[in-house]
């Protein structure tokens, strides 16, 4: 389970598990490809363009952690109606795309930690030595071993 805080509001998302991943995958997609897509801007002024950008990425937290969310993330200044801090927008979007990254570097250490490539420890050497030639004596090492208990003096 990540956990992440955004503009002081914490959250949990498990990037372990599939269905989560895919929903992420799929918003994320869908939001940078909605801000990209310059038809979307057509006739906008530039105010109103960030405007756009910012109700994409209140949609891209309310579709993932539920509705309502981007009201905590992004609170509304006295006065206003919304809040349409575009860097305050992006900055948070940007945290939660480093959740995918972190992810990725969990998933390659548990990997590394149980996958067949890892070191093995005592136990599995000895067994691995076991079910060797010999019936996993090693009878050089067993030698020098035995010499260097008659040699300490």
């Amino acid at each position: 389970m990540e956990k992440v805080n955004i503009n002081g509001v914490d959250f949990e998302l498990n990037m372990l598990d599939a269905d989560t991943i895919e929903r992420f995958e799929n918003l994320t997609t869908e939001t940078v490809n909605e801000i990209k897509d310059q038809s979307n801007y057509e006739g906008l002024s530039n105010a109103d363009s960030m405007r756009f950008q910012c109700r994409t990425i209140e949609r891209f937290f309310d579709d993932l952690f539920g509705a309502g969310t981007s009201g905590k993330v992004f609170p509304v200044s006295p006065g206003k109606q919304q809040n349409n801090d575009l860097g305050s927008h992006i900055e948070a979007f940007g945290i939660a795309m480093q959740l995918s990254k972190e992810s990725r570097e969990r998933v390659r250490q548990l990997t590394t930690k149980y996958g067949p490539e890892r070191t093995m420890n005592r136990e599995e050497r000895r067994a691995a030595a076991k079910a060797g030639k010999n019936g996993g004596k090693n009878k050089v090492q067993n030698f020098r071993n035995q010499n260097a208990a008659h040699n300490r003096g």
